[in-house]
């Protein structure tokens, strides 16, 4: 006889302790029944099926089978088919879940964020991230729920730090106010930009970078390690930061800045529409962190006739870059697209409704909204 065991857990890295009643497995020939009845005894050379039935609001994974090496058939179907080895070894199956729906929450310079509810089997916790944000963000930044589920973020301005404010979302829909409620229905990217918003700057081989405003020297090493701290200064919210260099300091001549600078140049300027990270001096194409990418969703409004036609492409392969309906792009966080809006002989274009704007050709950042609006009406 060999015993068999099922555990249904967390598909994320970061389990979930509520993550057993997210699913309800059974076996053929009966006797496993979980939860309740998690492990029985099969007789050693026989088959097996194990069978998990989700719970609405959440989706199956995959399965993870150990202790038994042959007559294994299970992947990402929910049925998972044994034929149990003729040893006397245990086996463990492990049934991996998790919610329909996840919300990235980002605060951009001196705030957090809190949000409600969050997500089952967690704590209540301050939503704040380090700076630069790094990928993966906090568990924190990231609940889970069932699709439905209404959830709201609520911005909250750093004591500490003078003349901190939140300024906006990321997504129109929210509205000016500090709060911005949200209905889940699939994953959602969402940022609280706040101002100050901070830059930090790296040491590379570059050598002391000036930054103006409000013209300061950082001392920066030349052969940085990774516990060595950033030079790290507050700006206003869409400010305009020059980072200036020595090239005779520089050690490596072919080196770049990297990150919201690129480029061999003795300056360069970063808009500070979020929180910004600069390396003064590496290889062009170091890797630096970054988030994963970002949806960026166009919304059709009006009668049918019209298209958005988005530039760059995206995707790999390429996907189609325009749009009749509303659709959903990927982009990277930082990247800047172009928008033209396109009528025809039934309907004309009238405005972007996300920001008011009445021209058929717009630019944005990526991480700025998450939302656009196209207006269209009869001719």
């Amino acid at each position: 006889m060999k015993t068999v065991t099922v555990v249904v857990t967390d598909a994320s890295f970061d389990t979930n302790p509520n993550s057993s009643t997210w699913g309800h497995v059974t076996s053929n020939p009966p006797g496993i029944d979980c939860p309740g009845e998690c492990s029985a005894a099969f007789a050693a050379g026989s088959d097996l099926t194990l069978t998990v039935e989700r719970e609405r609001g959440y989706r199956f994974a995959r399965w993870d089978v150990f202790g038994n090496d042959v007559g294994t058939r299970c992947d990402k179907a929910l049925v998972c088919s044994l034929t149990l080895d003729q040893d006397g070894q245990d086996v463990t199956a492990e049934a991996s879940l998790y919610p329909e729906a996840e919300l990235v929450a980002v605060p951009e310079g001196a705030g957090t964020l809190t949000i409600d509810p969050v997500e089952a089997g967690r704590s209540d916790a301050t939503c704040a991230v380090e700076v630069p944000i790094f990928n993966p963000l906090p568990t924190p930044c990231t609940p889970r729920y069932p699709n439905g589920t209404r959830v709201t973020v609520t911005a909250l301005a750093d004591p500490t730090v003078p003349g901190a404010h939140f300024v906006r979302w990321s997504d129109f829909r929210c509205g000016r106010g500090p709060s911005c409620s949200v209905t889940m229905n699939g994953d959602r990217n969402l940022s609280a930009f706040f101002t100050p918003v901070y830059l930090s700057v790296w040491g590379g081989s570059f050598g002391p970078v000036t930054l103006s405003p409000p013209g300061t020297t950082c001392t920066l090493p030349s052969d940085p390690e990774p516990s060595d701290p950033p030079c790290q200064l507050a700006y206003p919210l869409d400010s305009n930061v020059k980072l200036q260099r020595d090239p005779a300091a520089a050690q490596v001549a072919t080196d770049a800045w990297t990150g919201s600078c690129i480029g061999a140049g003795r300056t360069c300027t970063v808009n500070m529409r979020k929180d910004e990270f600069v390396r003064a001096g590496t290889a062009p194409d170091f890797d630096i962190p970054t988030p994963a990418g970002l949806p960026v969703t166009l919304i059709y409004g009006g009668p049918k006739g019209g298209k958005i036609s988005l530039t760059p492409k995206t995707g790999s392969p390429r996907r189609g870059t325009t749009c009749k309906r509303t659709c959903t792009r990927q982009y990277s966080r930082n990247q800047r697209i172009v928008l033209h809006a396109t009528g025809s002989r039934r309907v004309r274009f009238v405005r972007w409704a996300d920001v008011g704007y009445p021209f058929a050709t717009r630019t944005m950042i990526i991480g700025n909204r998450s939302a656009v609006k196209a207006v269209f009406v009869r001719r």
